[in-house]
């Protein structure tokens, strides 16, 4: 993939960008292309091509627009007018990426945009899962007149799937600035497209940088997060984590760290992967946050799950460590984390819900945890050979009053350890035995 600098655009048009998706065309006499991903292409004439889809819709004819490789992959992509003008000069569209083995791919179904006044940023980029788009200014059908390049119609921008259309209609708001700031000399703002029906579209970092030269231009670049579809957003704060911004983004059922000196999003963190949440209003909400042990670790509450734990010191792969309770529902007892290191060794720490805290309005939610612990680390540990069951799910979780180990010692000798989870405590030795005698 060949890189390019990043576009400079108009610092008027950034001002009056306002994002979202096409309020849609009727295209009478249009076949409906709709459920049509991959074509082939023949040429006929000239610049003129038929298209002929791999799936069940029928074949179109058209003209090529332009050629241009919209994703910096070096095959040439295709913008194909299909002619269908309406009076005011609006024709119908559509583009189509070159796969490595000749088919195109449509990134943009065939919709009306203005003939005359439309223009590719061939330099500047949409960064989704790392790879760069090309964004794309248009006029849809209907914006004659009025100061063209200074305040834009719509802007086209990669999703991740498809090209949407950040505008459903000339005026109206249709995308949502979660945050904003300024650092170091450059503006980070936290997106998301208002889609059709309500829907919202990927989380975007966009960022806009003044030229050095010509203040009246910024150079602008965005960032998507993948899975970041219809989120559910509760908050987002700016925080501090090994020195460095970040933004926090607390939704339902899944978090996201936004490195800004890096510019970067992580990819998110959902607690309890394999457990199932409710449907309800209020399951998935998250509340609690610490991070500890020099910002290495996310510690949290979720509704209808509990306390969870993950390790961020690789914000790459952010994981979650198993845990371990005493009760299936957040009681504010103990919840145990056990995590393997690189070299076979184990962590082992605690906390809890701060019971004293609680949700004014999600009835058994806490809104704190305590501070977490550790009971070891880089012990040489043999575990039991019972499965491990998260203590939330409900149909094979077996919450247990206790977690028995075995410490293996320099010899090979194993001495037995237990894990109070009603206490969160450790016993060993004589301890250990005391304790389990308890338990007949």
């Amino acid at each position: 993939m060949r890189s390019k600098p990043y576009a400079i655009i108009s610092i008027l048009t950034i001002l009056h960008f306002l994002f979202g998706s096409p309020s849609g065309y009727a295209k009478q006499g249009f076949p409906d292309q709709r459920d049509c991903l991959f074509y082939r292409i023949e040429s006929t004439s000239g610049d003129s091509v038929r298209l002929i889809p791999e799936e069940d819709c029928d074949a179109i004819n058209g003209e090529i627009a332009k050629k241009v490789d919209v994703n910096f992959d070096g095959l040439d992509d295709l913008i194909i007018n299909f002619g269908s003008c309406e009076y005011s000069r609006a024709c119908i569209y559509g583009i189509y990426v070159q796969q490595p083995d000749g088919r195109y791919r449509c990134v943009f179904e065939p919709d009306h945009w203005y003939s005359d006044k439309w223009r590719i940023f061939e330099e500047s980029a949409t960064i989704v899962n790392g790879n760069p788009w090309m964004d794309i200014e248009l006029y849809s059908r209907g914006n004659v007149g009025g100061r063209p390049g200074v305040v834009s119609d719509a802007l086209l921008r990669f999703d991740g799937t498809k090209y949407q259309n950040w505008l459903l209609a000339k005026g109206s708001m249709s995308s949502q600035v979660e945050a904003n700031l300024d650092y170091n000399r450059k503006i980070y703002r936290v997106e998301r497209l208002l889609l059709k029906a309500g829907k919202y579209g990927p989380l975007t970092l966009s960022i806009y940088e003044r030229d050095s030269v010509d203040h009246n231009r910024v150079n602008s670049r965005n960032i998507v997060a993948p899975s970041s579809e219809g989120l559910e957003f509760s908050d987002i704060e700016v925080i501090q984590l090994k020195g460095r911004p970040f933004f926090f983004v607390k939704g339902r059922y899944q978090l996201f760290l936004i490195d800004l000196k890096g510019e970067k999003i992580a990819p998110y963190i959902r607690p309890g992967v394999d457990v199932s949440y409710g449907e309800d209003a209020i399951s998935g909400q998250m509340n609690g946050f610490q991070f500890f042990d020099d910002d290495s670790y996310l510690l949290g509450i979720a509704v209808s799950y509990g306390v969870f734990c993950f390790n961020i010191s690789d914000l790459d792969h952010p994981k979650e460590l198993l845990r371990y309770s005493s009760d299936f529902s957040d009681r504010g007892q103990p919840y145990f984390f056990l995590e393997k290191n690189a070299g076979g060794s184990y962590n082992g720490m605690v906390s809890q819900s701060d019971t004293t805290k609680k949700s004014s309005h999600v009835s058994g939610f806490y809104t704190e945890t305590r501070k977490a612990r550790y009971l070891f680390r880089d012990a040489h540990l043999a575990l039991t050979e019972d499965p491990y069951s998260d203590p939330a799910d409900y149909e094979i979780g077996h919450p247990e009053p206790f977690l028995l180990l075995n410490e293996i010692g320099s010899d090979g000798r194993k001495a037995p350890w237990v894990i109070d989870l009603k206490k969160g405590e450790l016993f060993k030795g004589q301890q250990t035995t005391h304790f389990l005698n308890q338990q007949l």
